[in-house]
């Protein structure tokens, strides 16, 4: 999984932004209070691989619960299963580094699919895949959202590089595919620490 593009609009300390993500990695970089770690709170929230999340009136822009929470994260590498029609196949949207997101993907697309969260003045919160064809969306449970294999390393960084259950690392080499993709990482790493001519 990657992501292409984010959107929140009235979540905490951001009224509305809107983020085209052109790298695998980024850094986020800012004073205290420029509301980074908002940001990535509601990346984590609209992922979130379990069945409800907690909300509060301090989760609202201004505290304020008339304006409903709005978080959109558009992926990338979507997993072959969530790929399938009888699941999101038909929510799937069009990304290129040239046009950005397109509600129909064309040729030479990648193939994405959006994610919505919505938290309005009940503190239900509402996950969907949508598109511009149907902006009420698929409801998207957590089994499929925990599929995606979204993990935020924080304090708990140990628990998530073993292989106990849940753990990142467990999740990465749960399949031969997984665990292939994992040994592959781990050899690239290890090359380019001793150098190709040493490996």
């Amino acid at each position: 999984m990657i992501i292409r593009h984010v959107g929140v609009r009235w979540f905490r300390g951001i009224a509305s932004l809107d983020w085209t993500v052109n790298a695998r990695f980024v850094c986020l970089i800012g004073p205290c209070d420029a509301t980074k770690s908002t940001l990535i709170d509601a990346i984590e929230l609209a992922l979130w691989p379990r069945p409800t999340a907690s909300f509060d009136d301090a989760d609202f822009h201004d505290a304020d619960p008339r304006k409903p929470i709005e978080i959109e994260v558009t992926i990338g590498e979507v997993p072959d299963r969530l790929r399938r029609e009888d699941r999101f196949g038909l929510e799937l949207r069009g990304w290129s580094s040239t046009s950005g997101l397109v509600d129909e993907p064309g040729d030479g697309d990648e193939h994405v699919l959006t994610i919505k969260l919505l938290v309005d003045e009940s503190l239900e919160p509402r996950w969907a895949v949508i598109n511009d064809r149907n902006a009420e969306g698929k409801p998207i449970g957590y089994v499929d959202r925990d599929a995606l294999s979204c993990t935020r390393l924080g304090a708990v960084v140990d628990r998530h590089l073993g292989w106990s259950r849940g753990a990142a690392l467990a999740r990465m080499t749960d399949t031969t595919e997984g665990a292939s993709r994992a040994l592959a990482e781990a050899g690239r790493a290890a090359r380019a620490a001793v150098g190709p001519a040493q490996f």
